[in-house]
């Protein structure tokens, strides 16, 4: 299910691979937010980041990182933006679903500590990160061996 509206992006892709294995793409903000990133351990809990999409950088900070267990989801949330945009709040889910993985990107501009943002359409915003979604199809088939991305 994909939707926009309201000052709200959201995106779901369905992935062959475990929740492990589409974890670890997630994390890698350059498998699929940007041509480049700075983030050395990948997106962690606590951590600033940054990453370039057609000469444009946003830069971030991640709320919450916890990896997919048992039956768990993973979940990672962090705010980010552009100069001169507002900032915008991203969560990203990891659901186990038998041999594929669902992935659920949502997308708001809201409130950030200190003060209310004006929410407001993200078009004309530039990719978002729900946008970017369907990049961790590709990011994840290309970690895994030939004979597990065709399952």
């Amino acid at each position: 299910m994909d939707g926009i509206g309201g000052g709200a992006a959201r995106r779901e892709v369905e992935i062959a691979g475990t929740p492990e294995e589409v974890w670890d793409a997630v994390r890698d903000p350059e498998a699929w937010l940007g041509d480049a990133a700075e983030a050395p351990e990948g997106l962690v809990t606590g951590r600033d980041f940054s990453v370039e999409e057609d000469g444009v950088r946003r830069r971030g900070r991640v709320l919450l990182s916890e990896p997919p267990r048992g039956d768990r989801p993973g979940r990672l949330e962090w705010w980010w933006w552009r100069e001169g945009e507002d900032a915008t709040r991203v969560e990203v889910l990891v659901v186990a679903g038998g041999a594929r993985t669902r992935v659920l990107v949502t997308e708001v501009v809201g409130p950030v500590a200190g003060g209310l943002l004006a929410a407001g359409p993200l078009a004309g915003r530039g990719p978002t990160a729900a946008a970017c979604a369907p990049r961790l199809v590709g990011a994840v088939a290309r970690r895994l061996p030939p004979a597990a991305a065709c399952r």
